[in-house]
């Protein structure tokens, strides 16, 4: 049997709510199982230490002692009926149970890996009672990269993802302090960042997300997704605990610098340029092709080059060589995730010489 860890890695691949779930609400811990099937639990090390288990870890109720059994049961038999009642999987909801000795606020989803498959279900747990420890690092039992901020004592706790995401090791940047956020990110960045958490932290907005770029250890820059939520305030409603992840997404970042780069070749060039799909359908025309065949946009929108671009002076062996070229990809000139370039040579029904025209296919890794 696969383990619950294992299949929790693959719900967040798969669906990011359920990162979005452990992000932002899992303040006091969090739990998954699969739906149905209650005995066997996985449990956070935030969760575990508040139920005094030695470690973050798949669990039987059936092997707890009462106290925890009951804990357990009282939980997942009310999430399980709001989401059998409500018919609401692959959502993120939100209710308030009442268990022995004390109320949970709960963030929940269920999640099915494949059609026809079986359903998890992942529970964060909001805590605001006094009943319960301060925030604690958040549990390693996944591959974020997290950090926490106390704003009363200026404390900064990472985990070691954060540290790799810039080509460190946690012990090669201890102590991690505010200025070590500072020294690495982009100069151009630094005050935007502060300002908007500033104003998310003042109550100006309701949510603190945003785009930095950090000095890698090899001196390049690395783009993150930056995520941040009010954890904990003081008696006195001050912000107390400021916590959050990063995420890399500077493959993304060169892939939409790529596309838009791309984007001006048709628009710019003097040559007339097609855009394909996949299924070699046409989807856009420059001004220039227009120009040279007299086929508007919408007259060919649809339809595949060689259903018209084909004029009595073409070579059958030019047509065909340019089908297997495009079979084998071997007339693609620029290659990204989602598109490449492709040039034929043409006679079209107006033109009595030969015209180059670039098509611009896509292609799937």
């Amino acid at each position: 049997m696969n383990n619950l860890k294992q299949k929790l890695h693959q719900c967040i691949n798969q669906n990011y709510q359920y990162f979005e779930l452990i992000n932002d609400y899992a303040l006091a811990g969090y739990c998954f199982w699969e739906l149905g099937k209650n005995n066997k639990l996985l449990l956070d090390k935030k969760l575990s230490e508040k139920l005094e288990f030695s470690d973050n870890k798949e669990i039987s109720i059936s092997n707890l002692d009462d106290r925890r059994k009951e804990y357990f049961n009282s939980l997942i038999t009310q999430l399980e009926s709001k989401i059998y009642s409500k018919g609401n999987e692959d959502q993120i909801c939100s209710t308030s149970i009442q268990l022995a000795r004390e109320t949970l606020i709960i963030h929940y989803s269920a999640f099915n890996l494949s059609e026809g498959a079986e359903y998890f279900v992942l529970a964060a747990i909001e805590i605001h009672d006094d009943f319960y420890r301060a925030i604690d690092k958040v549990s390693g039992a996944l591959d974020l990269a997290i950090w926490q901020w106390n704003l009363k004592t200026n404390e900064l706790i990472v985990n070691e993802k954060w540290a790799n995401i810039i080509g460190y090791t946690l012990k090669e940047l201890e102590p991690v302090t505010v200025q070590t956020f500072i020294d690495v990110t982009h100069p151009e960045d630094g005050n935007s960042t502060l300002s908007l958490a500033q104003d998310y932290l003042s109550g100006k907005i309701n949510e603190y997300r945003t785009e930095i770029r950090f000095r890698h250890k090899n001196g390049t820059w690395r783009w993150v997704l930056a995520k941040g939520k009010i954890a904990s305030r003081t008696e006195s409603g001050e912000v107390e605990w400021f916590i959050g992840s990063h995420l890399d997404i500077t493959e993304r970042k060169l892939h939409e610098h790529e596309l838009d780069t791309l984007a001006l070749v048709p628009k710019n060039t003097l040559h007339p340029v097609l855009i394909t799909d996949e299924l070699g359908k046409i989807i856009y025309s420059n001004n220039s092709f227009y120009k040279m065949s007299g086929y508007q946009l919408q007259e060919i929108i649809g339809k595949k080059p060689g259903d018209f671009l084909q004029g009595t002076d073409t070579k059958e062996s030019d047509v065909s060589s340019f089908r297997k070229k495009l079979k084998s990809g071997k007339l693609k000139l620029v290659k990204s995730r989602w598109r490449s370039i492709l040039e034929i040579y043409s006679r079209n029904l107006s033109a009595s010489t030969p015209t180059q025209i670039r098509i611009f296919t896509e292609t799937r890794d």
